[in-house]
């Protein structure tokens, strides 16, 4: 065969081994990249890095973001929280309203622990875009997708309170990940609430037909005490020194407060970034004292300082309309203070307002209430 031809017949061969190496390369690289993102850690299974997380003491809570203060949900969920922090855990929530609310309140008031909130800044307008009030730590997710990764990374210990769409997203993320842990880490711990969550899992077991052992991986409670009591025990059998040493600390500190006379409560104070009302669709070019001289004029209430007006823009997703709509719309809406709990009732129920010759809606922020089932 003339050389020309062994040449030419080889080329394909050449090509096809150097097109491998650089599609190798780049797939290197972008391993790399995605390493670096995550600050450099290597995550060692689904859900990594349980013996650094639990040195801290950390429970996620999976709960609803509806329930109302002072309504049977809220108050169990503050129990949960007041309780978890008594025995010397922090929290973990997606910090916004609701059960998520109740929580972290009740860990915030009962001890000196973390409350960490996991926020997506602009994804809820309806919610407070700082969190509640009573988180000492915020931590921003840039999607609702990361906010799930970040849920599920905080901790091994994970309690599933009553809620609906969002929560079961949050609880079935969770079990998946727990079914194909690696075998020698310590297994994650998964509290849910009997009702509701029993009788879903057990229909979804039947009918998936998923073996014993991924069922038993979820345990179900009835109170926040049972919560506290199999999440303490577990921890102490894995940390025995560091529970020796915490309850010593405690009896010293029980001996000291019972020697000492007690000190006088300090007043809270006022977090400056809870709001009390949410204003929807604002005017373009809506500023803070349009807002409070609207408020004024059609309730006869003043707004407190600051008012806070936010403008983002939301891609439009509907189906054919699609289609003929811009790829994104703006969306302006404000949030405000009022100076009694009967002023933000009064204002809800005096909207709407007329701001730049529009008809504008006010909503409660921490009282809104659920979404009303569809016709």
């Amino acid at each position: 065969m003339p050389p020309k031809a062994v040449s030419q017949k080889a080329q394909p061969a050449a090509a096809a081994v150097k097109d491998a190496s650089r599609e190798q390369a780049v797939s290197s690289k972008a391993k790399a990249s995605s390493g670096a993102a995550r600050g450099g850690r290597r995550r060692h299974g689904p859900i990594n890095e349980y013996d650094a997380a639990t040195r801290g003491k950390l429970v996620s809570v999976y709960c609803w973001s509806r329930s109302t203060p002072g309504s049977p949900r809220y108050q169990e969920a503050e129990a949960l929280g007041r309780q978890l922090a008594e025995a010397g855990f922090g929290v973990v929530t997606g910090g916004y309203n609701g059960s998520m609310e109740a929580v972290s309140k009740g860990a915030r008031e009962a001890g000196n622990v973390t409350v960490r909130g996991i926020l997506v800044p602009g994804q809820f307008p309806d919610r407070v875009l700082v969190g509640n009030q009573f988180l000492t730590q915020k931590v921003e997710a840039r999607s609702l997708v990361d906010r799930l990764d970040k849920l599920t990374h905080q901790t091994r210990y994970f309690v599933v309170l009553p809620g609906t769409l969002g929560t079961l997203t949050e609880l079935t993320l969770i079990w998946c990940l727990a079914s194909v842990h690696p075998a020698g880490q310590p297994a994650p711990v998964i509290l849910c609430w009997r009702d509701p969550w029993e009788k879903l899992l057990q229909q979804v077991g039947t009918i998936l037909q998923l073996p014993a052992e991924h069922m038993a991986l979820v345990k179900f409670v009835d109170r926040p005490e049972d919560c506290v009591r199999i999440i303490s025990e577990d921890y102490a059998a894995g940390h025995p020194q560091a529970e020796a040493a915490a309850t010593r600390t405690s009896k010293r500190a029980a001996d000291g407060a019972a020697a000492a006379p007690p000190k006088a409560k300090e007043p809270k104070k006022q977090d400056a970034e809870h709001f009390d009302v949410y204003f929807k669709d604002l005017p373009e070019g809506t500023t803070e004292a349009e807002l409070v001289q609207a408020v004024k004029a059609g309730s006869g209430i003043d707004l407190r300082l600051p008012v806070k007006v936010v403008e983002k823009q939301y891609k439009v997703r509907r189906g054919a309309a699609a289609a003929a709509a811009p790829a994104a719309e703006p969306h302006r809406f404000a949030f405000a203070h009022v100076a009694a709990e009967q002023d933000k009732a009064a204002v809800v129920a005096k909207s709407p307002f007329t701001v730049r010759g529009k008809q504008v809606a006010v909503e409660a922020v921490r009282d809104k209430p659920a979404y009303a089932p569809a016709a």
